[in-house]
């Protein structure tokens, strides 16, 4: 490994705590060794562990001078008796802020609680080798470490171990089985971390606070996820969760972000509130997953299955009408059938056609997973079977549920229909047009006869039988005539004490289902009607001055309208 340090300093970090001034035997079980390197001074604490072959470093004098690395050595001698370096104490380097680099050999097996609590400018940790077993309570609390990899020997890890760490990324071992809570808490600059293989928990807390974390990977032996394990996060870009995970615990991640959570996990156990507070924006689990039942619904979170399914459960089909059906997820090819192919017909690449009204099942079969989508196709008929129209009218034959009609008129000299159902009466006479889809055929009879209307209205001819002093007109028919016209009958009252010869000034207007279809102006229209007497009339509404000249009047609610028309003697 490079080491990004001043030459001093290098120098400083390659001896083994500098050369031995002295040695001093406190008592029976501790003693004190003077190093000194380049100028540098400090005095170490062993205490002998019972075994009197190993000791543990329990303490160490300030060191006044900066930027100091120090290399733990394997072995001492006192009093002629060599030991074993095999751990380092509680509080052995705590609040040593000169402490920038540490080497730690392979025989230390244990890092006490609080050894290098708030040694705020230690940046290295390097372990020359694989042995350590164990790191107590708050070890390396507030330490500015750029990096550090967890020995693949370490079994324990106590509480807040890392607490303020400020290196990005972490690896957590296999190794680790016994945990402490709040690992790492509140460490602001970890933004990656991986758990090896064979990992199987995350405890309590582990990553509370720690809000730049972005990436997060599980193997697929993570069994459970303990509770507020990654509260108050920040935002997780991807979140896979393997097939082996069992459960997650209350508030895990507590506000914190996921943008994409991947639910390998069907059946795992979510405790009370387990995603509580946590904002998930897209969710990616199977239908029948614990996670689909908790999302379905949600507005805030989307949901994207995963599992093989039909994207369409129940479709509504026109006669004639094809449609798409898709496997989502699929795996190898896709088998089709159809309940009933004289209803809907389905190809091997799940074309489905209505060629019959009624109801059928489309089956898909991918992987031995069976899926099945209910298909309606509607009636194919037209809105009318049976009509009388009048000549040289036009109408809309309409085939309901259908879709690439073939029209024809079985007699073209009579009726004649176009390609969008529009039939055009133009003689009297009998006539059947057909509408054809999917090979089936449906008829509507037409008879064609006089384009007119009787009994337009209901009136007495009684001059008697009205007011007196009034004038106006009813009306009895209306036709067309062989030139186009139109001819309306009828009757004028004149209930006035005297007899009048004209009206001058009269509009007459025809409406068709409320809409005006001809309308013609009179500056002088005779009509020779004595005092208190009803005379039959006739009025002519020429050709140019009806606007939708091919208009049906037997059918539909027609209108007479009068404006005007003073009477004149």
């Amino acid at each position: 490994m490079k080491l990004k340090f001043g030459k001093r300093l290098f120098v400083v970090c390659a001896v083994v705590l500098g050369y031995i001034l002295s040695s001093k035997t406190v008592h029976a079980e501790t003693f004190d060794l003077t190093y000194s390197s380049e100028g540098i001074t400090t005095t170490v604490t062993y205490s002998v562990n019972e075994d009197n072959s190993t000791v543990a470093i329990t303490d160490c004098s300030s060191i006044a001078d900066k930027n100091v690395g120090i290399r733990i050595p394997e072995t001492v001698t006192n009093n002629g008796v060599t030991y074993t370096v095999t751990s380092l104490g509680e509080y052995a380097f705590s609040n040593e802020n000169n402490l920038v680099l540490v080497e730690i050999p392979g025989t230390v097996k244990k890092i006490g609680e609080k050894c290098f609590d708030s040694c705020y400018y230690l940046q290295q940790v390097i372990f020359s080798e694989d042995g350590l077993e164990y790191i107590g309570d708050r070890a390396f609390f507030h330490c500015a470490l750029s990096s550090f990899q967890i020995p693949s020997t370490v079994t324990t890890i106590e509480e807040c171990a890392f607490g303020y760490a400020t290196f990005s990324e972490i690896t957590i071992p296999k190794s680790v089985t016994t945990w402490g809570d709040s690992i790492f808490y509140s460490s602001s600059y970890l933004k990656t971390v991986t758990f090896e293989e064979g990992c199987t928990v995350v405890p309590p807390r582990m990553f509370a606070g720690c809000k730049a974390i972005t990436t997060v990977k599980f193997p697929n032996t993570i069994k459970s996820i303990e509770e507020r394990a990654f509260s108050h996060g920040g935002t997780i870009e991807e979140l896979v969760l393997p097939v082996s995970l069992q459960r997650i615990g209350e508030s895990a991640f507590y506000t914190t972000t996921i943008k994409k959570l991947v639910a390998n996990c069907d059946n795992v156990q979510l405790d009370t509130n387990a995603m509580y507070g946590a904002d998930v924006e897209t969710v990616y689990c199977a239908k029948d997953s614990t996670f689909y039942k908790k999302y379905y619904g949600s507005y805030n979170t989307n949901i994207v299955r995963t599992d093989t399914y039909m994207q369409d459960e129940k479709i509504n089909l026109k006669f004639g009408e094809s449609y798409q059906l898709s496997v989502t997820n699929p795996v190898g090819t896709t088998s089709w059938a159809s309940s009933d192919s004289n209803i809907v017909t389905v190809s091997e690449n799940g074309l489905i056609v209505g060629v019959g009204s009624g109801n059928a099942i489309v089956t898909a079969v991918n992987n031995g997973v069976s899926m099945t989508c209910a298909v309606t196709v509607g009636e194919f008929k037209l809105n009318k079977t049976k009509i009388t129209v009048g000549v040289a009218s036009t109408f809309q034959l309409k085939a309901t549920d259908g879709i690439e009609v073939q029209w024809k008129s079985s007699n073209s000299k009579i009726a004649t229909v176009n390609a969008e159902g529009v039939v055009k009466a133009k003689k009297k006479g009998k006539v059947n047009i057909t509408a054809t889809a999917a090979g089936t055929t449906v008829t509507c009879k037409i008879t064609i006869k006089n384009n007119e209307r009787s009994k337009l209205e209901s009136y007495s001819k009684k001059p008697s039988a009205y007011e007196k002093n009034i004038a106006g007109f009813g009306f009895s028919k209306i036709k067309r005539d062989s030139k186009g016209n139109y001819i309306i009958t009828g009757h004028f009252l004149n209930n006035f004490g005297q007899s009048g010869s004209y009206l001058k000034n009269l509009t007459i207007t025809v409406y068709k289902d409320g809409k005006k279809i001809a309308k013609q102006k009179y500056a002088k229209f005779k009509v020779k009607a004595p005092a208190y007497s009803m005379k039959p009339v006739t009025i002519k509404i020429k050709k140019s001055k009806i606007t939708k000249k091919t208009t049906d009047l037997r059918n539909g609610k027609i209108t007479i309208k009068v404006s005007g028309g003073t009477l004149y003697r």
